[in-house]
């Protein structure tokens, strides 16, 4: 080893890396969580890497990471608590099984969420609170969320990738009790909105086009509605070997197709309204927002995770669903599958109702699965 050490400190400095004139390389590839088809690499050369760093934060950052660093969401998390002089802490398991003690052990001081933790942390404080309704039961399962789950010193949380259903919205919003916002964006595109403001930087431009097969329209009362297109700095440069693809991806005068549909609420404030990609017209010609029910159905104290399917060629929703950990031992101790089933059917029922959600947007029926849906198991995207 001693040797080795010698022969390395006798070696030359490494090269500075210096592009030639007009070059500019490739200098990051992330990938898209694969919610509107397959995964994408996206590449991000020097340029657009310099536009796509992301602003300062406006207190002390340490934060735990949790998701992949292939993503966007990921790195982004790591590269700005590094950029800002902070620190950044990696979870211990790759399917989040540790992450509430985890986050109790960092006690961080940002946080960045997606909709299922976010829910996670929903269902500690609901198995905390119990169903006593007893005001100050609730109050010291909010009390032990916020100082001793997260840590007690957490300034800013931002929840994105995904809508994050309006109650557990309202209940982290309150509980946390410091600055939470709801953050709009994407690989291809970096950050666009922060609850419903557009951010300039980094957008340049945006507008809202008619959707006339789902029944948008920019001259829909009381707000305009469409898909929205942008321009944004940190726009990527391209998908990786797809050059197809990322043509496919731009209109004729430059402007990225997001495949989400918004409402303009205001200049510069919209709010998201639905995925055009993951809209699927059953075959008695309703339309049904799988991403909107599955996230409503999560709410569930029965559920751990669930994935809904749905068909054209059919007029009714299937699924799988992973119970709560409560369910799952009830499961390995010998209930029978069907005495789980029931018990999810019927908080379904009671969700359907509160939700209002139709008729048909309620799963016909669902297979009960044991393992959680995980990375390692190919279950699990980013």
């Amino acid at each position: 080893i001693d040797v080795i050490h010698n022969r390395g400190w006798q070696c030359s400095p490494a090269s500075v890396f210096v592009p030639a004139d007009g070059e500019n390389p490739l200098r990051s590839l992330r990938y898209t969580s694969g919610s509107t088809g397959s995964p994408k690499g996206v590449m991000f050369t020097e340029k657009a890497m310099r536009l796509y760093l992301v602003p300062r934060a406006p207190v002390p950052m340490i934060t735990l990471s949790y998701l992949p660093m292939s993503h966007s969401y990921g790195r982004g998390t790591a590269l700005a608590a590094l950029a800002h002089g902070g620190t950044v802490y990696y979870t211990g398991a790759s399917d989040m099984s540790t992450l509430l003690e985890d986050l109790a052990m960092v006690r961080p001081t940002v946080v960045n969420l997606v909709p299922r933790v976010a829910e996670l942390l929903y269902q500690q404080y609901l198995r905390d609170a119990g169903a006593t309704a007893d005001p100050e039961v609730e109050r010291a399962a909010r009390d032990r969320l916020r100082d001793v789950v997260m840590g007690g010193r957490v300034l800013s949380v931002m929840c994105g990738s995904a809508p994050l259903p309006k109650e557990t919205e309202d209940f982290l919003r309150s509980a946390l009790e410091c600055h939470f916002y709801i953050g709009y964006g994407g690989t291809e595109m970096g950050s666009v909105l922060a609850d419903g403001v557009v951010q300039r930087p980094p957008v340049i431009d945006y507008k809202l086009v008619d959707v006339p097969e789902l029944g948008y329209y920019t001259t829909d009362q009381p707000y305009p509605r469409g898909e929205l297109l942008l321009k944004t700095q940190s726009f990527m440069d391209g998908y990786y070997k797809q050059p197809e693809l990322t043509a496919g991806m731009l209109t004729d005068d430059g402007y990225y197709k997001t495949n989400d549909i918004m409402a303009e609420i205001a200049p510069d404030r919209l709010a998201f309204v639905d995925r055009r990609n993951n809209v699927v017209k059953l075959a008695q010609g309703e339309f049904v927002t799988v991403s909107n029910v599955e996230a409503s159905f999560a709410t569930a104290s029965s559920i751990e995770q669930i994935y809904l399917y749905a068909d054209s060629r059919r007029s009714y929703l299937v699924g799988v669903v992973v119970p709560s950990a409560e369910l799952r031992s009830a499961l390995q101790s010998g209930a029978a599958a069907d005495e789980v089933k029931a018990i999810i059917r019927s908080e379904f029922q009671q969700i359907a109702v509160a939700h209002r959600l139709n008729g048909y947007e309620i799963p016909r029926d669902f297979i009960v699965e044991a393992a959680l849906f995980t990375q390692d198991n190919g279950l699990l995207g980013g």
